[in-house]
């Protein structure tokens, strides 16, 4: 939707932070379980459009949805957001890739 979240404000705010959250989680209740969940229809012609080779990395269940082998794309199963996050920084740093994906 494009709101700003703390942009106006030096350091953390946690009602910024809660009334973002419940904004979301009214959106998912609207527009149903699938809402913000990467799909085929949407990451893998993103994937096509990468010059070089690409990495997705995301939950097992996530990273059933998207077929490879349409594109140059590796794709890595992770199972929480800090070992995404670890897995992604050393594959940035490999020099490997051109464009990395984690959801």
């Amino acid at each position: 939707r494009g709101i700003p979240v703390e942009s106006d404000r030096v350091g953390h705010d946690p009602v910024e932070d809660a009334t973002a959250a419940l904004d979301l989680v009214k959106l998912k209740l609207e527009k149903g379980r699938n809402f913000g969940v990467p799909s085929k229809r949407r990451t893998e012609p993103m994937l096509r459009k990468v010059e070089g080779k690409s990495i997705v990395l995301d939950r097992p269940e996530c990273i059933g949805r998207v077929t490879a082998r349409k594109c140059s794309t590796d794709l890595i199963p992770v199972g929480s957001d800090m070992e995404a996050a670890k897995k992604a920084r050393k594959q940035i740093a490999s020099g490997r890739y051109s464009f990395t994906f984690v959801h």
